[in-house]
């Protein structure tokens, strides 16, 4: 489960970053010349498709069928009516002249050693940051010692929060730690103003801004892009993400503020923008909102706040975003069916010297199939997640030494070989051979289904020597 997340954020997500940066460059430089409220939606659809990848189940599958032949070193299986095998006792062999040097035991190698633990690294620098950022949130909220009583504000914001129809239960207070207003909160909305004296149409214009952040739900974004970092840290392509929808969302409100509104009353707020920029100390916080955010973002919002003129219609941003999509699509379902054969066997090199004189064990399902589950302390065996019906072929050569069906199992059957390991086949659909053939490597055994305890179709195996559990990584190169 871990494994897979990684690798989906690791490659699909870094292909559509990747593929949608070149959109993202360009509304940075061309922000004025569309609606904030678009461009701002299109960030969040790219935003929630990345954060929606990690938990997707990705199984493409190849537009080669001799690609698996390919990247295992196995050929093809003899041609054999499956319906006649237990009738007529056929045997179906495999062809294992063309194997690459027999087994390769790539987990041995040293590099596979070192890359195994990155998902665990992974996921701990993830939360790590998760859990800095959430404490110091909290511990920045808790130091504001804000006071909440009725004033001014308050009414001010009664009114707006009607006038407006956010619809929202907004608190107001006051900090002495703050030099300009924020907004906070998930659940429990808050304006929180500085120690100041403000005219009432100070107020008014500050409160308006805040109010329209709580309605377009500004601040659960952010939490989101937050989570979204945590996620992506590795990635910087996500941070310009959360910089530029930061830029944005307030082009977007400063715009909501003042729609319809004449020139002057345009300029005086930029007045009040510009008063409240030079005074702000606030620290950067990103999961909440302040009126004046940043001075780097400055000439634009001033742009943005006299732009009276119509803004050109967003079809071509739109256009640009969905071919950039379909691109980072066809990447996604081309990515699978890479060779990497050659990169491989750089890797493991000379390693199939090590295996010499043992016993040649293959991959169970020749078809497409996903390592669901791996090896571990608290789990004695291996996943084969496939299509129900996919062909179970004998892994290595040996005995039959039992078949039957149990409520935990499943269907199953327990392969023998000379070597006296034994290996465990189950959740089994059908199984086509019977207790004490001999059976030869690469014999089609049965289909998978999802028989026993199993939830999803898959093959189970284990593998034990001297009743003694094995890893079946150690054998099998999935």
């Amino acid at each position: 489960m871990l494994l897979d997340i990684f690798q989906n954020i690791f490659i699909y997500g870094t292909i559509l970053s990747i593929c949608a940066f070149p959109f993202l460059i360009f509304v940075s430089r061309n922000k004025n010349k569309y609606k904030p409220n678009h461009i701002y939606k299109m960030i969040g659809f790219i935003a929630i498709l990345l954060l929606i990848i990690p938990f997707l189940h990705i199984n493409i599958p190849k537009f080669a069928d001799n690609e698996k032949a390919n990247i295992q070193g196995q050929s093809y299986i003899e041609q054999v009516d499956i319906e006649n095998l237990t009738n007529t006792g056929q045997i179906l062999k495999f062809d294992s002249t063309n194997l690459l040097k027999k087994n390769i035991d790539i987990k041995s190698n040293t590099i596979y050693e070192i890359i195994k633990y990155i998902p665990l690294i992974w996921l701990f620098i993830a939360s790590l940051l998760l859990i800095y950022n959430l404490i110091s949130y909290m511990i920045y909220i808790k130091s504001l010692k804000i006071k909440y009583y009725d004033n001014v504000s308050k009414e001010i914001v009664d009114k707006l929060n009607n006038d407006l129809k956010a619809k929202r239960n907004i608190i107001t207070g006051i900090s002495e730690k703050i030099d300009n207003p924020i907004s906070i909160g998930i659940i429990r909305k808050r304006i929180i103003f500085p120690k100041k004296d403000y005219t009432v149409k100070e107020y008014e214009f500050m409160i308006k801004h805040e109010i329209y952040h709580i309605k377009n739900k500004d601040i659960e974004f952010k939490f989101i892009l937050l989570i979204l970092n945590c996620l992506y840290w590795f990635n910087p392509i996500t941070y310009y993400i959360t910089k530029l929808v930061d830029e944005i969302m307030e082009l977007n409100v400063d715009s909501k503020v003042l729609n319809n509104e004449s020139i002057n009353i345009r300029s005086e707020y930029g007045k009040i923008l510009l008063k409240q920029i030079e005074e702000n100390r606030n620290p950067k916080i990103q999961t909440i909102s302040c009126f004046a955010n940043s001075r780097n973002s400055i000439k634009e919002r001033f742009y943005n706040i006299m732009q009276t003129n119509k803004k050109s219609k967003s079809t071509v941003i739109i256009s640009i975003l969905i071919t950039l999509l379909t691109l980072a699509f066809i990447v996604i379902l081309i990515f699978p069916n890479i060779n990497f054969s050659l990169a491989v066997s750089n890797i493991i090199q000379d390693d199939t010297q090590n295996v010499s004189g043992e016993e040649n064990y293959i991959v169970p399902i020749l078809d497409e199939y996903k390592v669901s589950f791996r090896y571990s302390n608290e789990y004695k065996g291996v996943d084969l997640s496939a299509e129900e019906g996919t062909n179970i072929i004998a892994s290595h050569s040996g005995i039959i030494v039992e078949k039957g069906v149990t409520e935990r199992l499943g269907k199953y059957l327990i392969i023998e070989s000379d070597d006296g390991i034994q290996m465990l086949y189950s959740s089994c659909s059908e199984l086509y051979v019977n207790k004490g053939d001999n059976i030869e490597s690469g014999v089609v055994i049965g289909k998978v289904g999802k028989t026993g305890m199993s939830t999803g179709n898959r093959l189970h195996i284990e593998m034990k020597l001297n009743n003694q559990s094995i890893n079946p990584e150690k054998y099998i190169n999935f």
